[in-house]
């Protein structure tokens, strides 16, 4: 079981109003919801653990990466789930076990938690207003899913997540918040017809071209945001 101080939640509003604030002041989307929902949804749900670069790289010039949890440190962990920064949690599509996990040299990170002011600057772009219904390709932590959520309800979001044990563990933590979006393990080059047509389509990862189901699937006069 997970030893956390008891005020773990006190902190972590704490933490969560410095850091809505500061992306106010920085101005990154000026939309007042936007804020609101960073100020709302619990970042530290949905990263129960990740990792964070050393600030020394090791003999080869790699970068070591340290994992970062509530058990080993408390503090850092908390502190960086509401820096606006991104906290990789996967490498090279490997499942780490968080129960025990070990420092790492190098590695190309495959899944993160993006960095909460680029989750605002993608739903900002996407130009996403009440009543939209969205199609969010790539759920990842569940993180921008939540936002989304709180800004225009989850009936009207849709998410999509290529790796099915990524897909549980958002899932877990969305609805263990009460965000209760439709979610599907789903490639987003087909889009997801079953919801469609939306009003916007948004994708947190990187297309070639846009792919046709995509366009297919988005009403006259929507948008698609694409990365």
């Amino acid at each position: 079981p997970m030893t956390v101080p008891a005020d773990l939640e006190t902190d972590a509003a704490r933490l969560r109003e410095a850091m809505t604030k500061s992306l106010a002041t920085d101005g990154v989307p000026a939309d007042p919801t936007w804020h609101q929902a960073v100020a709302t949804v619990p970042r530290h749900r949905f990263v129960p653990g990740f990792y964070l670069p050393a600030d020394e790289r090791d003999g080869q010039g790699m970068t070591v990466w340290e994992p970062v949890t509530p058990e080993l440190d408390y503090g850092r962990w908390l502190a960086a789930a509401y820096t606006d920064t991104t906290l990789i949690t996967q490498f090279d599509g490997a499942e780490v076990d968080w129960k025990q996990p070990t420092v790492r040299h190098g590695g190309a990170p495959t899944s993160s938690s993006t960095l909460p002011s680029l989750v605002l600057r993608m739903w900002s772009d996407a130009d996403v207003a009440e009543g939209h219904t969205v199609l969010e390709i790539g759920t990842g932590t569940g993180y921008s899913t939540a936002l989304a959520c709180e800004r225009l309800g989850s009936a009207n979001l849709t998410s999509i997540e290529v790796d099915p044990h990524r897909l549980e563990t958002a899932a877990n933590a969305l609805f263990g918040l009460g965000y209760t979006p439709t979610l599907a393990v789903a490639d987003g080059l087909y889009g997801y017809w079953p919801e469609a047509p939306f009003d916007r389509i948004v994708a947190a990862c990187s297309f070639r071209a846009v792919p046709p189901a995509l366009i297919s699937q988005t009403r006259p006069g929507g948008k698609i945001l694409l990365t």
